[in-house]
């Protein structure tokens, strides 16, 4: 296994266990890209087929109002994952923009793979399971927080 998939396979650790062989499948899976600095991950307008791991820099994911203010929605930093779900999942063009804040390193992994594995590799779905819940469960925690101060 090379060095370059440490990273995720340290993140899915934490969540999942996965055999030699499922890490092997899984990162065969992966493609490695570097964004530049302001270069698009995914356009407005666009149908996002694949999900997107940080493994060094960070993304920003946001809309561009009709009056052109950019509205944040989230940000992507070392050992995280990105994406536009809703467009991924109702294959909907997306509403969103994701860029590069800085030069970045990731992985991506399309949708049609991913739930491949998903079938191969309980584990695996397990993974993204978690992830998913604690990603959802962050702004309500966030809310809840400030409700509370």
């Amino acid at each position: 296994m090379s060095i370059v998939y440490d990273s995720i396979l340290h993140h899915i650790s934490q969540h999942s266990i996965l055999s030699e062989e499922e890490k092997e499948r899984f990162c065969a899976a992966l493609t490695y890209k570097k964004i530049r600095r302001r270069q698009y991950l995914l356009q407005e307008g666009t149908i996002c087929t694949r999900e997107c791991f940080v493994i060094k820099g960070a993304l920003r994911q946001y809309e561009v109002s009709p009056t052109g203010r950019e509205n944040t929605v989230q940000f992507a930093f070392e050992n995280w994952w990105i994406s536009d779900w809703y467009s991924t999942l109702q294959a909907q063009p997306s509403v969103y923009n994701i860029d590069a804040l800085e030069d970045t390193e990731v992985f991506l992994i399309e949708k049609c793979k991913l739930e491949e594995l998903f079938m191969e590799i309980p584990a695996l779905e397990s993974y993204f399971r978690k992830i998913f819940l604690k990603a959802f469960v962050s702004p309500e925690k966030n809310t809840i927080s400030a409700e509370n101060s």
